[in-house]
């Protein structure tokens, strides 16, 4: 296919430049936004009435100066994406003419700085990314650059840093603040890798913003007064951030907390006035994932919190307050994962490992050195809905001679699933009724075969039962009639130096022992 660029060329005689002409054909494949963008960089220097690409969608240039003028008509009507590269800091105005773009929907600003300004009447299109320079620092103030007239479209708004930046680890000197600004369509707001040392919201306003994200490991989030109240997804990826006065969300679906490093505080009022109030906003979330900072939990009453997620604890016990109690009336799913940098967080509290309430959670994983006595009487007594409850983590350093996981005399009203894997350790699992247990699985992924006794265990609906790399002391038999449901067997890597007494009956249908 040929596509050909109609020019009309303005010259006392008709053109002869074969050579350009030649350029602006191009030759299956068909690929209008390149030879939009071949004709931006070529070197022309006739002058042009007409410039007519029809299904152009993208264009991505540093001069546009050609363009901007009322005497050369345009079609490019399709153009859906524009990306604006400020060449340097001597660029201080907007040149393309925008108006031509009634398609337009997405613009990328690369090298943004300070200085760099639009005409009057100039109107952002809904969707923005702003990529500031990576060659100096800036200070990206909102109040200059999101002002009323330019930003009345927005719908989309990214601050994201260049590749060099990201890969350099080099930051701006400067905040970026976004103080006193009202976006009255902003649905999405996304902020990404470390593009500033700070980010400061102050009286910030967006009562159509559906998803609020940073994602900057390295910078420092401060907010103090935002009103989103229709949020659904909140996320910061942050190493430190402290928030007053974000008002209440009423629909909020879910948030990600990451946050590195607690605020440090000058007075203890402060700090305390922090630990109480700063994640209150997070109160009707339905699903939450929090990694490495346990104070956004303290004391909160979650009336709608389905799913919860603690990733990379390294405390010692997991006690969230150690005068209160973390309401979770809705909770059904908590996973803790406790790997980090290396090494394994430990659940090691004598009492009360958990210190919240949900009397509803029905799953539970924990991957997590656990050090508590008679966790699965806490576990019984506590979750009595709980239907399934995996334990599960790999080898670390350090974890040397651990006594025996045991869970003996115990009834789990409701579990259905359990599944251990775990590195060199022990198990007991004796004296214990599961009325409706259905996978039982115990796998020792350590180096070193461990002692395992399964004795005495009543469970009729059980229909697997898998058990790999212990030498086993003590298990079943198993039998119709101890247990009727059983559909597989499943012993692998196994010593077992009773034997095993197996009798089949019709329902069994894979017996795998070696």
């Amino acid at each position: 296919m040929i596509f050909l660029i109609f020019l009309k060329w303005f010259t006392r005689k008709q053109c002869s430049d074969t050579h350009f002409m030649d350029r602006l054909k191009v030759h299956t494949p068909y690929n209008p936004a390149r030879i939009l963008n071949n004709f931006c960089s070529s070197g022309f220097n006739h002058k042009i009435s007409h410039i007519n690409f029809p299904d152009a969608e993208f264009l991505s240039s540093s001069d546009y100066s050609f363009l901007n003028t009322s005497k050369v008509k345009f079609n490019i009507r399709k153009l859906r994406k524009l990306e604006y590269h400020i060449s340097n800091k001597g660029s201080k105005t907007f040149n393309f003419n925008i108006e031509y773009c009634t398609a337009l929907e997405n613009l990328i600003l690369v090298g943004l700085h300070e200085e760099f300004t639009f005409p009057k009447s100039f109107v952002f299109p809904k969707n923005l990314k702003i990529i500031p320079p990576s060659s100096y620092s800036t200070d990206l103030q909102s109040q200059k650059l999101f002002n009323s007239q330019w930003a009345q479209k927005f719908e989309y708004l990214s601050l994201e840093a260049s590749s060099y930046m990201y890969s350099s680890s080099y930051m701006y000197s400067n905040p970026i603040s976004m103080i006193g600004l009202d976006f009255p369509n902003l649905k999405e707001f996304n902020v990404r890798n470390q593009i500033a040392y700070c980010i400061n919201f102050q009286n910030f306003t967006a009562d159509s913003l559906k998803k609020f994200s940073i994602f900057s490991l390295d910078t420092d989030v401060i907010i103090d007064g935002f009103r989103a109240k229709n949020i659904e997804n909140f996320t910061i990826s942050a190493n430190s951030c402290i928030i007053d006065n974000f008002e209440k969300i009423t629909n909020l679906e879910d948030f990600k907390i990451n946050v590195k490093k607690m605020p440090k505080f000058t007075y203890y009022e402060d700090k305390k006035k922090f630990k109480n109030n700063c994640w209150s906003f997070l109160r009707m979330a339905k699903k939450g994932s929090v990694t490495g900072y346990k104070h956004i939990l303290r004391g909160l009453e979650m009336v709608n919190l389905e799913q919860l997620e603690l990733l990379k604890v390294k405390c010692a016990s997991l006690s969230l307050e150690p005068d209160t109690t973390a309401q979770f009336p809705s909770l059904t799913s908590l996973h803790i994962d406790g790997y980090c940098d290396g090494t394994l967080g430990v659940i090691s509290e004598k009492t009360a490992p958990f210190r919240f309430n949900a009397p509803h959670l029905k799953f539970l994983k924990l991957g997590c050195r656990i050090y508590t006595p008679n966790l699965h009487e806490y576990i019984s007594q506590n979750f009595p809905e709980l239907a399934e409850l995996i334990i599960s983590y790999d080898q670390t350093v350090g974890y040397i001679r651990p006594n025996p996981l045991t869970i003996a005399n115990s009834v789990f009203k409701n579990l259905e699933t359990l599944k251990l894997s775990i590195p060199g350790r022990s198990i007991i699992l004796s004296r214990c009724r599961f009325p409706r247990l259905q996978t039982l699985e115990s796998i020792n992924n350590g180096a070193f075969i461990k002692k395992l006794e399964f004795k005495q265990v009543k469970a009729p609906k059980l229909t697997e039962l898998t058990i790999r790399n212990y030498n086993i002391l003590s298990v079943g038999p198993f039998t119709n009639r101890i247990y009727p449901k059983l559909k597989s067997i499943k012993i692998k890597n196994c010593k077992i130096p009773t034997g095993v007494k197996i009798v089949r009956f019709k329902i069994l249908e894979n017996i795998d022992v070696d």
